[in-house]
């Protein structure tokens, strides 16, 4: 069976014209097929009923000679012996006809199309008036035939042009870029590409001379010559990447994919292009944050070590100083605790790079900020002509920071911008509400999606290359001469960040200035904050104090600090032998343990054992690099007090004091 054309029963008809108009049992329409081997049924009738059609060899049909080009006769006559003249003929076989009369008809264009036929199995007649009917029907089923013919090119026609607008849609909204050109000289650019570029269509991109004008300068030679390579059907990698640049002159990264392909008749080079600028970006960002977090844990440890060889420094220095009258040696003291005093701010500064210098966080009011802002400028006045613009949002919320912590951070970003308005210019200081959304942004801020308040420092000064602003924020490192910074400056604003739960970034252009942003959490309405410590006698009344420190110089000179303040003490190397001295019914007063001790149990965990023991026990954490996180505290009701190391007599005295008072009261 084959597929009938819309409009068969008009070819249905006519076949069945035929078998009446010449009085026979068979009639045929037939259409030539695309490859003009073979003919195809469009209708056939058989004793007045409508027959299956079927696909046969042409070769096989008494019309074969009909259709041959420039033939004189378009019609056959064969009045008897059809089998015997035409043997392969199925139909004929198959119906034991013995006579056939056909004829050729044409299309518009004037080619053989079709043919139609009669048979029967006795003579036809072949008078004129047959042949003029046969002629008739023939020339009116042409007719017909090329209506329908023009109708299906037609709708193959509007069919293709439907593809070529979905395929047009698809490439213009395709994310990659796709562009053709031949020898350089720009053939197609679909929009994808050209935003790539930096320019707003693809008509845009074509203006260009050759597409060599987007092409990094070190990168033409290389991309031009794979190019030609590719023309050449020579072997080339199936992608790579390279070097573009965008109408603005910014390079960009991107894949390439190319293949050669037919373009009007002539060999072209399609290249598919992927924006890698973005992901490459992500991976920088991610390697950095792994840096500094290396940088962190080694920062962290060595702060640790160091704050525990300053405490033994600054307290032996502390005894010798009470110690001694002479004038001449009371000096070198002095010179030495200043010396170890500064050795203890520089390890402050370590420890807020690596997010373990204990905090105080409470809510800063947009009045509160606005405030800290000016007093910031005002530290940095009078250093060259500078222009200053503070911009804080109406609805600006609070935020969550130490103030302490966020007066520095201020005052260190406010003079990094200053240094780099060595010639005059404008800072400008901003505030307002951001909203991290989860996803790609939260990812690549190193954010906790949710509410910050996000404060901008920025300078139209000398700015920073690429590899300056990547490194901004590692410690000791500076783009200042030697005496003139630390180099701790930006870590310890970005570890003051990081430790509050927000983050601190820096993009500049070289020669266009730089901003720096501050992100810091918001405050919500009943969140509450730590109180702030007062003022409390330092003489102990016999009380008893259980020390706990495995460096056994720190523990020593702690045992002889609270002796001299009037305390009984008890001390311990580890958990373990803290836990024997509770056990042993001795009366304690109060824990003093090292945050970090050896064996399995840590300082946290003692702290918990000893207050299951002796509910409403004072405890007072000593620590050369860390606070104590809220959540490995959520088991006791009050705040656990911190001494960070290295301290002075008289802050462990006030310490202890005041923790024993507030236990009693």
């Amino acid at each position: 069976m084959i597929s009938r054309p819309v409009g068969s029963e008009f070819f249905e008809r006519a076949a069945l014209a035929l078998t009446i108009g010449l009085d026979t049992r068979w009639a045929g329409i037939v259409r030539r097929s695309r490859d003009g081997e073979t003919g195809e049924f469009l209708a056939c009738i058989g004793d007045g009923h409508a027959m299956p059609g079927r696909t046969y060899p042409l070769s096989a049909s008494p019309c074969a000679a009909g259709y041959m080009r420039g033939a004189a006769e378009r019609n056959c006559l064969i009045s008897e012996g059809l089998g015997d003249r035409y043997p392969t003929n199925e139909m004929g076989e198959s119906t034991g006809a013995v006579a056939y009369h056909g004829e050729v008809f044409v299309n518009s264009e004037g080619r053989a199309a079709g043919h139609v036929f009669v048979m029967d199995d006795r003579p036809i007649r072949r008078d004129p008036e047959c042949r003029w009917f046969l002629h008739l029907v023939g020339r009116l089923v042409g007719a017909e035939y090329g209506r329908w013919q023009a109708e299906q090119e037609a709708e193959g026609l509007r069919v293709q042009l439907s593809q070529a607008g979905c395929f047009r849609d698809l490439v213009a909204n395709c994310p990659l870029g796709f562009f053709v050109h031949r020898g350089g000289e720009l053939l197609f650019v679909n929009d994808a590409a050209a935003r790539m570029f930096g320019c707003e269509s693809g008509r845009e991109v074509m203006q260009a001379p050759s597409m060599s004008d987007f092409m990094a300068p070190a990168e033409r030679e290389r991309l031009m010559a794979f190019c030609e390579a590719c023309m050449s059907g020579h072997e080339v990698p199936s992608r790579y990447e390279a070097q573009y640049k965008r109408k603005d002159g910014t390079e960009i990264t991107v894949e390439v994919m190319a293949s050669l392909i037919d373009w009007d008749g002539a060999p072209a080079v399609q290249i598919t292009l992927f924006d890698m600028t973005q992901r490459h970006e992500r991976e920088r960002r991610l390697h950095g944050a792994r840096r500094m977090e290396a940088l962190e844990q080694l920062t962290g440890g060595v702060a640790h070590d160091f704050n525990n060889i300053l405490s033994i420094i600054l307290g032996n220095l502390d005894l010798a100083r009470e110690l001694v009258s002479q004038p001449l040696v009371a000096d070198h003291i002095d010179r030495s605790m200043d010396a170890a005093a500064r050795g203890a701010s520089l390890t402050h500064h370590l420890l807020s790079f690596a997010r373990r210098q204990p905090l105080h966080p409470e809510a800063i009011s947009p009045e509160a900020l606005e405030e800290r802002i000016r007093k910031a400028l005002m530290s940095v006045a009078g250093r060259g002509e500078i222009e200053t613009e503070i911009t804080l949002a109406i609805d600006l919320w609070n935020s969550l920071a130490d103030p302490k912590g966020l007066r520095n951070a201020l005052a260190s970003l406010m003079a990094n911008a200053v240094d780099a308005l060595s010639t005059g210019g404008k800072l400008s200081i901003g505030a307002a509400n951001v909203s991290v959304q989860a996803g790609v942004e939260s990812a690549e801020l190193g954010l906790v999606p949710g509410d910050y308040v996000r404060i901008t420092v920025s300078d139209d000064g000398i700015g920073m290359s690429p590899e300056v602003a990547r490194r901004a924020f590692e410690p000791f490192f500076s783009t200042k001469t030697v005496g003139k910074g630390s180099g701790l400056g930006l870590s310890v604003v970005y570890g003051f960040a990081r430790q509050l739960g927000g983050t601190a970034t820096v993009e500049s252009t070289e020669g266009s200035g730089s901003v720096a942003t501050l992100f810091l959490p918001r405050h919500l309405p009943g969140e509450t904050e730590p109180a702030a410590a007062g003022t409390e006698p330092t003489q102990g009344h016999g009380e008893v104090v259980l020390v706990v420190e495995d460096d056994p110089d720190v523990r020593k000179l702690v045992v002889l600090f609270l002796e001299g303040f009037g305390y009984e003490v008890r001390e311990a190397a580890d958990a373990s032998q803290a836990e024997s001295i509770l056990a042993s019914a001795l009366r304690i007063d109060l824990l003093l343990t090292d945050l970090q001790l050896p064996g399995e149990i840590g300082g946290v965990e003692l702290m918990a054992r000893c207050v299951a023991r002796q509910p409403g026990l004072p405890v007072i954490f000593m620590s050369g690099h860390a606070g104590v996180r809220s959540e490995d505290l959520g088991f006791l009701d009050k705040e656990v007090r911190v001494l960070a190391k290295p301290f002075r007599r008289a802050e462990i005295a006030t310490a202890v004091r005041t923790a024993l008072d507030e236990a009693g009261s």
